[in-house]
């Protein structure tokens, strides 16, 4: 039986660290169809949203608990963050249909709603900002070599203003703004240098109001769940981050 699906199509996703998964004639021949009316065979593709689904449940990580070494406390266990690979899968089971529609060879990606910085069972890489919250202290880190530090004030420790730890990303960066309004924060502040990190709208800044930083000041005098940074410090920083880079507070 001759037909156009035969030499068969093989579809490759070679984008899981060190893995790939890939669709290929084993796969397809058991749901091939065969009409012996018209000596046709026909491919159903019922099959392809479970096979995503198995993808989803095999590579993703966002909202995973992840073990994260920091600089000063050892290994410490880091639950929930933005960041993290989860793939959209209605977007890639249409993606899988088309390509399998075409009978031909492809090698693609996942078609993605959020995303980390690397595959493989560490996403978060050797770039990335460090926080902690109870040294009150950040840390850059540069292709695994310590590049900026420094004292911070994170989020005064009340349910409505303490900064939100977990794995974040940076996801914006912004110059010369203003942050909050009187009306609805009850503050609004210029800064000069903005990086948000997560959802809570909460981010990097300078904070220029302040003279001090770092110790217990966050206790008593903690910000809105923003982490205030040294204006010097702030600017350096700004020119390293860049979208996408993890932000790993704890």
């Amino acid at each position: 039986i001759h037909h156009p699906i035969i030499p068969p199509c093989i579809v490759t996703f070679p984008s899981f660290g060190e893995d790939s998964e890939i669709i290929d004639w084993e796969k397809i021949k058991k749901h091939l169809e065969y009409n012996p009316d018209t000596a046709v065979l026909t491919l159903k593709t019922k099959w392809v949203r479970n096979f995503v689904r198995q993808l989803g449940s095999k590579y993703n990580t966002y909202g995973k608990t992840r073990k994260f070494k920091t600089t000063k406390d050892g290994k410490v266990t880091i639950h929930g963050g933005i960041m993290g690979w989860w793939i959209n899968e209605d977007e890639t089971v249409k993606q899988l249909k088309k390509i399998l529609k075409k009978k031909k060879s492809k090698t693609v990606e996942p078609i993605y709603r959020n995303v980390a910085a690397q595959h493989g069972k560490d996403d978060i890489g050797d770039t990335y900002v460090e926080i902690s919250i109870k040294r009150q202290h950040l840390w850059f880190y540069k292709d695994g070599k310590l590049k900026l530090q420094s004292d911070v004030v994170t989020g005064k420790l009340t349910k409505d203003r303490k900064t939100t730890v977990g794995v974040h990303r940076i996801y914006g960066k912004q110059r010369d703004r203003y942050l909050g309004t009187m009306a609805v924060q009850g503050y609004r502040s210029f800064v000069h240098y903005w990086m948000p990190f997560n959802w809570d709208g909460q981010g990097l800044h300078d904070a220029t109001w302040r003279s001090k930083f770092g110790g217990n000041l966050y206790k008593t005098g903690g910000s809105h769940g923003c982490v205030n940074l040294p204006y010097s410090f702030a600017g350096k920083l700004y020119e390293e981050v860049s979208i996408g880079m993890p932000v790993v507070v704890y």
